[in-house]
Parts: structure tokens; sequence; C-alpha cells
């Protein structure tokens, strides 16, 4: 094995030989990029997304700013101003839908807390203002509806009696809204030519006890044939309706082909707002001769 040795060493002191075995690294190296190149080029990933999201916090540890002080407590402002990045201490993410539908424009939360002593209330404020009356009060467990895509801060308010006040942990939860209503339309299919109006009947129905002031609108959507045209247009009389719970409410959407509209056919689809709730939707086809 000597032999061996004095052999091996005697080549490696040969600078043609090192030269060799470099290019030969190189060459293997570059041989294993392309491979994990190619590799990475031929999969996808998918992002997380969450139909519901809930309030994702923007920093670990808040810092506490005082606000105003009387003769019994104090305001206090906690958000992530003092640490990297800075700003508020919450963002209310956008849900996953989009478009001219997307809904719900707010999302419904929960938090979970248990305050120490000298604590009076926690709330919730979009502005940084603490004073200016406009707070989200908040309970632990009980739920609350932030905007989407809205940063949020706490405001504390602390009796001046409390020498010393515990820090704490809060975590926030996800409440998906309910549904507010079951939703059809009659006919749910109309044909007519360009300069005609007809009339679709829209029927509200409230789930459980839901109710309130709904509000409905209309997306229209060519299915076939010319894009030239404007497309049907419309309105609802009445606008919005009284919805009771455990009852119903109907009306009127007058729909219009404008004159020298091509030949096309439209889906037109009925959306409910009602703040707070999940939407309901139905369509109709609408052919234009």
């Amino acid at each position: 094995m000597s032999w061996l040795r004095a052999s091996l060493k005697n080549m490696l002191q040969k600078r043609w030989f090192v030269a060799i075995l470099l290019i030969l690294l190189a060459a293997e190296t570059v041989i294993l990029i392309t491979v994990l190149a190619m590799w990475l080029l031929q999969n996808q990933a998918f992002p997380t997304f969450a139909e519901y999201p809930s309030m994702q916090p923007q920093c670990y540890t808040l810092t506490a700013t005082e606000v105003v002080r009387n003769e019994a407590n104090r305001t206090v402002l906690f958000d992530c101003s003092r640490t990297y990045g800075g700003g508020p201490a919450l963002h209310a993410p956008s849900t996953f839908f989009e478009g001219p539908a997307q809904y719900p424009y707010f999302s419904q939360v929960a938090p979970s807390f248990i305050l120490p002593e000298g604590y009076l209330e926690l709330s919730l404020t979009h502005a940084g203002n603490c004073t200016d009356g406009r707070s989200i009060p908040l309970l632990s467990g009980q739920s609350i509806s932030v905007t989407d895509d809205r940063t949020y801060s706490y405001c504390g308010v602390i009796s001046n009696s409390a020498g010393k006040v515990n820090g704490f942990t809060i975590r926030w939860f996800n409440q998906p809204f309910p549904q507010c209503c079951t939703l059809s339309a009659s006919p749910s299919q109309i044909t007519l030519a360009a300069g005609q109006t007809k009339s679709v009947s829209i029927l509200v129905r409230s789930l459980g006890a839901s109710s309130g002031n709904i509000s409905l609108n209309y997306y229209v959507t060519r299915v076939s044939g010319s894009g030239n045209g404007f497309g049907p247009r419309g309105s609802f009389d009445p606008a919005s309706l009284i919805l009771k719970p455990g009852g119903f409410n109907s009306t009127i959407f007058i729909l219009s082909i404008p004159t020298g509209e091509p030949a096309a056919t439209y889906h037109i689809d009925f959306t409910t707002y009602l703040a707070n709730h999940n939407p309901s939707s139905t369509s109709i086809t609408v052919i234009v001769t």
C-alpha cells in the first residue's frame, strides 16, 4: 500500500493533475445546479390562504405609550412602534375572494385574553387614536367585526391606583359569518331584443334570526356572442329590502337592453349584502336576439 500512497502523493504534487481535478469538480457542480434548476422549474408551490383569515399580529411584544391621564386612570396606546418595521399592532388581512363581488368586506374575529388586575378596559383602534370615541371594545370570547385589509392597535385604560400592572397575552380566532338568507330569481331565463325591457322578480328569504336592511347588487358576464356591445343594464325597485327574522321580502329587477345591442348570451348574478353576514346569490340567463 505504501507504493500506492507514494504514487498518489506524487500525482497531487503535479500541477496539471490538480488542474484536471478542479475542472472535473467544477463540471460536476454545474451539472448538479442544472439538475436542481430543472427540478424546481417543474414544480409549483401553492400559497396558504384562508377564506376567513384571523387577525395577524405585527410584532410579538407591544410598545406602551401613555396617551392621556386623569385623576382616576390613564389611557395607554399599545402598538409596534418601537419594534423592527414599526407601525400598528394588528393587520386584518383581505379574504381569499377577489373581484367586484368580493365578500365579506368585513371579517368576524374574537379575542381570547385575561386582563390583569389594574386594567379597567381594553379596546381596538384603527386610527391609533384612543380618545376619539371610535374604539371597538374588546371582551374575551366576544366576536367583533373588522374591516378587511386594515390595521389596528390596542387602547388600554388602567387604574392609577394600580402600582404595578402585569403583562398578558392575547390570541385571535376567526369567526365565520352566518348565512343571511336565500335568494331566488324568476324567470331564470329571458329572451329579448335590443331596445326591449323586461322585469325579473327577486325573492329574499331570511335564514334563522337574520334581519336588517339588505341591499342587492348585480354583475353581468358575457357567455357567448359579440363583445362589442354594452350588455344588459338594470336597476332594483326598491333598491333595498327590510328583512325580518324568519321572514321574506321581494324586489323587481328592471332589465333593459340598449338599442343596437348585438346578439349575445349573458349571465346576470344577483348578490345580497347584509352587514356581518355571508351573502347569498342566484343568477339568470339573458339571451339577446
